[in-house]
């Protein structure tokens, strides 16, 4: 296994910041479905390190979208994935974009 350079666990990116210490918050709507989920730097939620918000259309899972925030709690990276379903509600393509 490859060896993981210090450099590359200080990129704050949604592709690297993965594995990082953290405190997870989770929001529900009314119907119980997942709307947001933050990762906070510690319990007191003063830091956001990463927030993914999730919506729904006709009960099935819509959009994901990922922030990555850096050192000092700025949005500097996004995520979009825009999911389509299929006459039978299957899920038939999932469309991402980074910003």
């Amino acid at each position: 296994m490859a060896e993981v350079r210090p450099a590359h666990r200080t990129l704050d990116t949604l592709a690297h910041a993965l594995d990082e210490s953290s405190w997870l918050e989770l929001a529900y709507d009314v119907g119980g479905n997942l709307v947001r989920a933050t990762f906070w730097t510690s319990p007191l939620m003063t830091k956001k390190i990463r927030e993914s918000l999730f919506s729904y259309l006709g009960g099935n899972l819509n959009t994901v979208t990922k922030t990555q925030f850096n050192a000092d709690g700025v949005a500097i990276e996004t995520l979009t994935k825009t999911l389509s379903y299929g006459v039978g509600g299957e899920l038939v393509n999932v469309d991402t974009v980074r910003t």
